[in-house]
């Protein structure tokens, strides 16, 4: 068997993998943030492209409620669920 494939060494490439900084976010985390936030904001600006003049304040405007709706609504359903289980 490869050194590669030894229970050691994949333990050790996973806590790699996994570590994290001084805030405790692993690299993982860090790569699909990265990789969220770089299509958020290439769909935005297709859609500023190939949308019509003045088109992205609806865009904007979606964001914001969406992130609104979902700010309010989350600690909600959080707390009810909580009180299910």
């Amino acid at each position: 068997s490869s050194a590669s494939s030894s229970p050691v060494v994949r333990a050790e490439g996973q806590a790699a993998a996994t570590a994290g900084g001084e805030d405790g976010i692993s690299v993982k985390d860090r790569l699909t943030i990265m990789a969220s936030i770089s299509a958020t904001w290439a769909i935005f600006a297709a859609l500023i492209y190939f949308g019509p003049a003045g088109g992205w304040r609806y865009y904007l405007a979606g964001g914001i409620c969406a992130c609104t709706s979902h700010a309010i609504a989350t600690p909600i359903d959080v707390v009810k669920t909580r009180q299910q289980v």
